[in-house]
């Protein structure tokens, strides 16, 4: 037998030498936990050294198996030699495995344009907002064209997700809790296709 184990789809090639005598019939079984999976029977067919076992005349056996398991293949062969009637049996184990995915593809790092910088900067906002919120900008730009830019505060947690405009730059307006005394929060941009990470942004309110 050639292979006793491999990756889903996996096909065993089995080998079978002749014996003295007259062969009448050669009986390949697969078996996977002691149950039946499929046979090929091969009726007076002439065989030579280490051909396959072959179905007809045709070629070589080809029985893939995809489910992931331990197999066993069972050769039985009846024939005629000079005892008379004669019955040979040989068992095969093998082991089909499942195929390893692929991991996921990570961010693209990108190398940033001679002279570029990924900022991140916050200032008031235009509408300065009411009822005891402060609308803060937080902006800045070096990023991919087109890629989300994911905004963290100083606990991680997500504040907003621009996309970078045609020239990498973004902008997002979020509103701020006025408290007393002033908490402070900080602002980070990450670029979601490119992994660049800017500077810390912080600021009180």
């Amino acid at each position: 037998m050639g292979g006793s184990s491999g990756e889903s789809p996996f096909e065993p090639t089995i080998r079978v030498h002749p014996g003295n005598g007259v062969v009448l019939e050669t009986v390949l079984t697969y078996l996977r936990g002691g149950q039946f999976v499929k046979s090929v029977v091969d009726i007076n067919h002439g065989l030579v050294d280490g051909d396959e076992v072959l179905p007809g005349n045709g070629n070589a056996v080809r029985s893939a198996f995809g489910d992931p398991g331990a197999y066993v293949a069972v050769v039985r062969r009846t024939g005629i030699t000079s005892a008379g009637l004669t019955f040979l049996e040989k068992r095969f184990n093998f082991t089909v495995k499942v195929k390893p995915k692929a991991p996921p593809p990570g961010p693209v790092h990108q190398p940033l344009p001679a002279g570029g910088l990924v900022t991140c900067s916050v200032e008031q906002a235009a509408d300065p907002g009411f009822g005891g919120t402060t609308n803060m900008r937080i902006f800045g730009g070096g990023f991919v064209s087109g890629e989300v830019v994911v905004l963290i505060d100083e606990r991680t947690e997500i504040i907003e997700s621009p996309t970078a405009d045609q020239f990498g730059n973004y902008e997002a307006i979020k509103g701020y809790l006025d408290t007393s005394p002033p908490t402070k929060h900080t602002a980070q941009a990450r670029g979601q296709t490119s992994g660049r990470l800017s500077n810390t942004a912080g600021f009180s309110l």
